[in-house]
């Protein structure tokens, strides 16, 4: 059994559990008891269970009616994987409430001022997502009712595309495109081995590939990926998904890995198109293209 009640800024409701249903069954079947016998002891009994029956009422309503709450998204959510949301709590004093958002639920047994919940939530879809409401429950005092508190959130939070490991398609990738439009003029040293290539004047000696040298009159030098590597514009030929939504997420997922190695990454996918570019505003301005695509 459900009651609901609507206020300015929020919906409540309250749910009888099933302690409260037999609590309001034996209220019932003393009230009978009482007005067939004419017991005075039946009538003090009577008067004792709706009384206890109204102070669970108003103190359910006292501990959460001076709930205050913000809500604070993560700064990146990607598609797939946990996300989570911090929702602070105030409350002068506040006994077992829960904290539902979307699906997830977290809870506390007290609240004194200010106190945090930790929610993971996972969405399964790119783009803009909305968190239409949060619901702050308890079954405080009894446990005979639990009072839920609904309020509208209209939360709007951007889910970039699936992340996840390409490393075994870098050399692939380069190796379809033009190499000399990769290399800096000086090899990187910190991030993957990408190939071999001719020693340079210059170059230090360290990044020399003995075992290869050795088996020709030349010295080869060990390329990584690092900053300085150069530019790389990702395009439809380079991905292998057959799936719309699969082929954005390999995207996202190399133009990530290419720009955390040091490459300048450009996209051309469709009518989207970024130049080529370095850092952590180019990446964000392309997971953001792309979720919105």
């Amino acid at each position: 059994m459900r009651f609901r009640f609507q206020f300015d800024d929020r919906t409540s409701y309250i749910k009888v559990n099933s302690r409260g249903t037999l609590y309001i069954l034996l209220t019932i079947a003393v009230g009978f008891a009482a007005t067939n016998t004419m017991n005075n002891l039946l009538y003090l009994v009577l008067s004792m269970l709706l009384a206890l029956m109204g102070l669970s009422g108003i103190y359910a309503r006292r501990n959460l009616r001076n709930i205050r709450f913000e809500i604070h998204p993560p700064l990146e959510i990607y598609k797939g994987k946990k996300a989570y949301f911090t929702v602070k709590i105030y409350s002068k004093s506040g006994y077992n409430i829960f904290v539902k958002l979307k699906d997830k639920v977290s809870g506390t047994p007290k609240i004194e001022g200010m106190t945090d919940f930790h929610i993971p939530l996972i969405f399964e879809k790119r783009g803009i997502a909305r968190i239409e409401e949060l619901k702050v429950y308890s079954s405080f005092p009894f446990g005979f009712f639990t009072r839920e508190e609904i309020f509208p959130l209209n939360l709007e939070v951007l889910v970039f595309p699936r992340i996840y490991d390409v490393k075994s398609r870098v050399f692939e990738i380069l190796e379809m495109k033009s190499s000399g439009s990769f290399e800096s003029k000086k090899p990187g040293t910190g991030g993957d081995f990408l190939r071999l290539r001719e020693y340079q004047e210059g170059e230090p000696i360290s990044q020399i590939h003995w075992k290869a040298s050795r088996h020709d009159d030349e010295l080869y030098t060990k390329v990584f990926s690092g900053p300085g590597t150069g530019e790389i514009v990702l395009t439809e030929r380079d991905l292998k998904e057959s799936d719309p939504e699969s082929r954005i997420d390999e995207l996202a997922s190399l133009a990530e890995h290419f720009l955390k190695s040091g490459f300048a990454v450009g996209i051309e996918y469709g009518d989207l198109k970024i130049r080529p570019d370095y850092g952590e505003a180019q990446r964000i301005k392309i997971l953001r293209s792309l979720a919105l695509l």
